[in-house]
């Protein structure tokens, strides 16, 4: 469920950097939304968990932060870390909700081309969990969430309630679509 849209959060000045900054230093792997893994950079998924249907490209993820890993590949990341930060400051100063003891869960960068298509699937199935999703780039891909979809704009960005069914859809005209997604916990959710 699409709760908020913020449109023009970053200049594209700032958009162009980061993504210059994704394909330089990005530490891209395969998406893998369709099962349910863990990874810290060395554990493999179980080949038992792969579903039987075909996922040719669900995009390209690259976690720089992630609360649960239990090794120092967060602190590998500090530029990435902080565009996140930035993005989920200034979303929720600009937000029409206010959220109480807000904790960053992950940053997750995605990656998609004319091939990729996502799968529908919950980042949590915590009620205080929420997801922003900020675009990089315009194109003609997008997020899709019950029957709904928003096409990407540069500098937008929009939450989705954590436990809600939504999924990313890569471009059929443009070349690519870069975004991240801030997952973070916030409590006590009341508009402004």
């Amino acid at each position: 469920m699409i709760l908020d849209t913020v449109h023009d959060l970053h200049t594209k000045d700032f958009n162009d950097y980061v993504m210059y900054k994704l394909i330089a230093d990005g530490r891209w792997n395969l998406a893998d939304d369709a099962y349910d893994t863990k990874s810290c950079g060395d554990e493999r998924p179980d080949v038992n968990v792969i579903p039987e249907e075909e996922y040719s490209d669900t995009g390209f993820l690259f976690t720089s932060f992630d609360k649960d890993r239990d090794c120092a590949e967060n602190d590998m990341y500090p530029f990435f870390n902080t565009v996140g930060e930035i993005i989920l400051n200034t979303f929720l100063q600009r937000s029409r909700f206010v959220f109480h003891r807000v904790t960053i869960d992950r940053v997750l960068f995605n990656y998609y081309n004319k091939a990729s298509q996502g799968v529908f699937h919950k980042d949590s199935s915590d009620d205080t969990y929420y997801s922003i999703i900020y675009n990089f780039n315009d194109n003609d891909g997008g997020t899709s969430s019950g029957d709904r979809f928003v096409k990407s704009k540069s500098g937008d960005a929009l939450l989705v309630k954590g436990n809600s069914w939504h999924k990313g859809t890569g471009p059929r005209l443009s070349r690519q679509r870069f975004v991240v997604n801030i997952g973070f916990f916030g409590e006590d959710r009341v508009e402004k």
